[in-house]
């Protein structure tokens, strides 16, 4: 493509190109033709284009990109960018301001300021704060638009702020009560304020209510809206000072975020914060998959030294072969099983490390007696398949142990790594599967020998 700047032909080319991805919305192709092209081609782009489609392309480049190109144009571009970057910018008025940060944030700095100054300077004061704080903690999500009260305020002046603030606020449930330094006391509910006296005192009316830090990671933020059930969420800092409101929209989209970011990790799949399946290219997808991939076709090999070690062992009774998938499938489905219980209970703080023995406990009683039942239907499987007394006892007691050191792996897995810093949700794929089958193996072999020794077989 390089060259193309100095070919008006070439040019005309690509910027017809460029309006019918504009126009067929198709932002995967338009990304990975500006991509291809370099700074002085997509500057002669620009120039060709009406202007007001600058703005959208412009915002759709690399943030590198952009930043090394804006500073190549003149003035007068420039402010044609911009002119046209706010224009766009009018969606923000109907944006909760914490996705307004996250827009801005991605912007070259010397756009993302320019185009700061043309919002409302009271939104851009709030914009500015949460921009203050780091990628996926609560502060990143917090709204200005609540009402706050002095603890020694009246129910009359409560009522004034209610009345003179009703239009900007979503939610009027709730009214968020400071003292005289402006931390955070409590809340004061709408129709207690509706009840009682103008003359009664908010100390009077006032109720505790659940809060976060805003350097809390979101998730934390999302656990405390589930197990208090409420529709909003004060945030404060260090100091106890109230510095916000997260609305429950804002949760529970960070909940649904989360809930994605742990599916796909249940298939061994890892992606940026801008991944999307419908938005992203052929190399997107590989680079989400095949990292996972790769190294779970390398831990698969233990699996094969395993049966070439014992292979000895597979011949004295070639039919124990057969029985290898149902000994590893029940060993890897119970496993999973637990591996999911555990990884949902860290995210939503019911299981802890505090309370990891107790819970240990009562699943070893599960594990226990389904080793038991599922041992016991499979000597009875396999006494119908092989007609073999000493065969079915080998995959019974395969099968109870695997079982339960499958298991225990799958519980205690997710713990070690969180202890180390990476995500439990990891442990739920196909990684814990490829362990438990090289597990499997061994204990299958191992049992296979001592049986077959003590037997004469």
């Amino acid at each position: 493509m390089v060259g193309l700047a100095n070919n008006k032909e070439g040019i005309g080319f690509i910027v017809e190109r460029v309006k019918r991805y504009l126009e067929e919305l198709n932002v995967v192709e338009l990304k990975n033709l500006l991509n291809s092209l370099s700074l002085e081609e997509i500057e002669e782009v620009l120039a060709a284009l009406p202007p007001d489609e600058r703005g959208l392309v412009f915002r759709i480049l690399p943030k590198d990109k952009a930043e090394k190109l804006f500073t190549r144009l003149s003035e007068y571009a420039q402010n044609n960018i911009i002119s046209k970057m706010r224009n766009i910018a009018k969606i923000f008025e109907d944006l909760p301001l914490s996705q307004v940060a996250d827009i801005i944030d991605e912007l070259p700095p010397s756009l993302a300021v320019s185009l700061l100054k043309g919002i409302p300077k009271e939104e851009r004061k709030s914009v500015i704060k949460i921009l203050g704080y780091e990628e996926g903690t609560a502060g990143r999500l917090i709204t200005p638009y609540f009402i706050k009260v002095n603890i020694n305020d009246t129910v009359g002046k409560a009522l004034r702020k209610v009345r003179e603030n009703a239009s900007e606020i979503d939610n009027l449930s709730y009214l968020y009560v400071v003292n005289e330094e402006g931390k955070f006391i409590g809340v004061v509910e709408l129709k207690d304020l509706l009840t009682n006296s103008p003359k009664r005192r908010i100390k009077n009316l006032v109720k505790p209510f659940p809060y976060v830090f805003a350097k809390e990671d979101q998730e934390v933020a999302v656990r405390k809206m589930l197990e208090e059930d409420v529709i909003e969420l004060p945030v404060v800092d260090s100091e106890m000072k109230l510095i916000g409101v997260i609305p429950s929209d804002e949760l529970l989209e960070v909940a649904e975020e989360e809930a994605s970011e742990d599916i796909e990790m249940l298939g061994g799949i890892s992606r940026s914060e801008e991944y999307s399946y419908f938005y992203s290219d052929l190399k997107e997808r590989l680079v989400s998959r095949l990292p996972w991939l790769v190294v779970l076709l390398l831990a698969a090999l233990s699996s094969a030294t395993i049966i070439s070690i014992y292979k000895e062992s597979l011949e004295r009774a070639i039919i124990l072969a057969a029985f290898i998938p149902m000994i590893l499938g029940t060993g890897g489905n119970t496993a999973s099983q637990v591996v999911a219980l555990v990884v949902r209970g860290l995210a939503t703080g019911e299981v802890t490390k505090e309370n990891a023995i107790t819970i240990l406990k009562e699943e070893l009683k599960t594990i226990f007696s389904l080793a038991v039942l599922l041992g016991t239907l499979g000597f009875f499987i396999s006494f119908f398949e092989s007609n073999l007394a000493i065969i079915s006892l080998i995959v019974s007691l395969s099968i109870f142990s695997v079982v339960i050191a499958a298991n225990l792996v799958a519980f205690i897995f997710p713990f070690i790594l969180k202890r180390i810093g990476i995500d439990p949700a990891v442990a739920s794929g196909p990684l814990v599967t490829t362990i438990i089958d090289s597990l499997g193996l061994l204990i299958f072999f191992n049992v296979a020998n001592l049986v077959l020794t003590y037997f004469n077989f």
